[in-house]
């Protein structure tokens, strides 16, 4: 079988399954026609880590993503949340070595978290760092309470805990806590040992007052166009007949998938999220979900990329003459819209006309209404803590 990514002939033992949609978007709660076996291991492995998780680590990428979780948050069945990652922050604590960064991270009611790890120069904008690296590596964590964290101390501690849940990080309390014996030991706090003592002064001195944090954060600006390249080729081979499609171009999208620095260049045609009007992205996007557009105009086939109908990304996948039945059922109602909302577990997928008519109110999809309505129910409860 030959993959589709490397286009190697490999033994078909050397596969393993794929989701064309990745999982940090949801692809595992998607159609099974999205789920494929024609990727080698090596690939799966690597495009994982170099290509998804490259895309996914982006400082705006990575921040929408857990704004979904945040917006979908349910008090009466309370779970945790995510961290928001602030960026590097320009604090130099005692003790760190010119191999550490001291990133910033803000917890579900406003906690803020220092986490002191060693940097990664080739993964340098991933937020977190290698996630490969960081399993292995002992880094530390610092944890100070902010005024709303006693309304709802296990949201804010739950949340902590998981942030680090199979990784090796000291996690260190820098603020008092009500029976903080019994509870923190639980969570998996540590003692704070004499580097830990100079820190916890430090971190307190730097953030009393309301003093303000100054962070930087880095991008790669290849990484989103290799992660499109990646995600058209596959959505290709899910939908249609590749052998139809225009070799010439075809060969940039491998380019793309491919790229590293100083190479020329692949021609693309699409654009970032630096680059679409508000108007598309409020179009072709939900509130707090992922949305995955496949449009045709002319004989060209398009992918649109919205999360949260705040970052847009549109790509072109190739050019076709002609599509047989099947494939053209797609842009009958035309094209295919495939919404993800990854804190529900759900997906949807309808037509395009389909929609954009929901969007517009002149019809209702049932299951884009009920999520939608749920927005609604808890929208206010972190403004009322």
């Amino acid at each position: 079988m030959n993959c589709i990514y490397c286009r190697e002939e490999k033994q078909i033992d050397e596969f393993s399954l794929e989701h064309v949609v990745p999982q940090f978007l949801g692809g595992n709660f998607v159609s099974d026609k999205f789920k494929i076996r024609n990727v080698c291991k090596k690939c799966n492995n690597n495009l994982g880590l170099f290509v998804d998780a490259a895309f996914e680590k982006d400082w705006l990428v990575f921040n929408h993503l857990k704004d979904q979780a945040h917006a979908f948050f349910d008090p009466v069945k309370p779970t945790s949340l995510p961290l928001r990652y602030i960026g590097s922050n320009v604090l130099n604590p005692p003790h760190m070595t010119d191999g550490e960064i001291c990133e910033y991270w803000l917890g579900p009611l406003g906690e803020q978290i220092f986490w002191i790890r060693p940097n990664d120069e080739k993964l340098y904008w991933y937020a977190g760092g290698n996630p490969r690296t960081v399993k292995k590596q002992k880094t530390r964590a610092y944890f100070i309470f902010a005024e709303r964290s006693l309304k709802n101390l296990n949201l804010a501690l739950l949340s902590f805990k998981d942030a680090f849940e199979g990784k090796p990080v000291r996690k260190i309390m820098c603020t008092a806590c009500q029976d903080e014996e019994s509870i923190l030991p639980r969570i998996g706090f540590s003692n704070p040992d004499n580097i830990d003592k100079e820190r916890i002064k430090f971190f307190l001195e730097s953030v009393r007052g309301r003093k303000e944090q100054h962070c930087q954060y880095p991008k790669n600006i290849f990484a989103e166009n290799r992660f499109l390249a990646k995600l058209a080729l596959g959505i290709l081979h899910c939908l249609f007949n590749k052998s139809k499609f225009s070799s010439e171009y075809m060969e940039e999208l491998y380019k793309g998938l491919w790229y590293r620095t100083g190479d020329n260049s692949p021609k693309i045609h699409g654009s970032g999220a630096f680059h679409e009007g508000k108007d598309l992205k409020t179009l072709l996007g939900v509130p707090y979900g992922t949305t995955i557009s496949i449009l045709k105009n002319n004989n060209l086939i398009i992918m649109n990329l919205n999360i949260s109908m705040e970052l847009n990304y549109s790509i072109q996948c190739g050019e076709i003459e002609e599509l047989d039945s099947q494939e053209a059922e797609i842009f009958d109602q035309g094209g295919l819209c495939i919404v993800i909302y990854k804190p529900l577990q759900r997906f949807i997928e309808l037509g395009l006309y389909e929609f954009i008519a929901h969007k517009s109110g002149d019809y209702i999809n049932d299951d884009l209404s009920e999520i939608e309505s749920m927005l609604h129910n808890n929208e206010d409860y972190f403004k009322n803590l």
